[in-house]
């Protein structure tokens, strides 16, 4: 367990205004909503019918179930709003925020401009799923967390448990960086990426560290130092 972990830490510069502004304006940002996290149920079998959303080793988007659907995401900066969206309290977000994280070097008309447009394509890129997990209003854009699961919640609520296969859960889910692979060449939205994955990683650390005491005191050696 420790070195899928080990094999997948990684780590990177960020701005300290927009380090400033997530750290501000979301206080409890770096915690997560710990009691929030955990009520995510796990992903189910045929019946199941949420949006699965990965955001660790890379980004990836289907319908959940044992035959999961596939949707092609092509565009990065519809996948950069849904990890956004995942990764704040209440996974929700003014649109005027997201439209300066995304096209903050455009004029603030066009930034809104095309913020509509890409939550309309976003809409249309979801029918071929059949679910669409968004809740637009005129001032606020969420997902519906009813229908989303998402490997970064997971993961976050099962390091903090104390059960040893939890642990080990956490350690399989997490497979690589926060939304490795992932640019749109927009100091903001990368500066916040930055911040998440390094946040992230020092979790995982932790949860390396703690698979690897409670495996020796379980008598496991080889798989503690594997």
């Amino acid at each position: 367990m420790q070195r899928t972990i080990r094999a997948n830490l990684a780590s990177g510069g960020t701005s300290a205004r927009w380090r400033a502004l997530a750290m501000n304006e979301h206080p409890a940002r770096h915690s997560l909503d710990m009691a929030h996290a955990s009520s995510a149920a796990p992903l189910g079998g045929v019946g199941d019918l949420r949006v699965r959303l990965t955001l660790l080793g890379g980004f990836s988007v289907s319908l959940g179930g044992d035959n999961a659907t596939e949707l092609a995401m092509s565009a990065a900066r519809h996948r950069a709003v849904l990890a956004y969206l995942a990764m704040q309290p209440g996974h929700s977000e003014t649109r005027e925020r997201l439209a300066t994280l995304i096209w903050g070097d455009s004029s603030e008309g066009q930034a809104r401009q095309s913020l509509r447009q890409c939550l309309l394509r976003m809409r249309r890129d979801f029918t071929q799923i059949t679910v669409d997990p968004l809740i637009i209003d005129q001032h606020t854009v969420r997902l519906d967390r009813n229908r989303v699961w998402c490997d970064a919640w997971e993961f976050l609520a099962l390091s903090g448990s104390d059960d040893l296969s939890d642990l080990d859960e956490a350690a399989e889910l997490y497979k690589g960086g926060f939304l490795e692979g992932l640019h749109i060449n927009k100091e903001s939205f990368e500066t916040w990426r930055q911040l998440e994955r390094t946040r992230l990683q020092r979790v995982a650390v932790g949860v390396m560290q703690r698979c690897g005491e409670r495996h020796l005191d379980a008598g496991h050696g080889p798989r503690a130092v594997a």
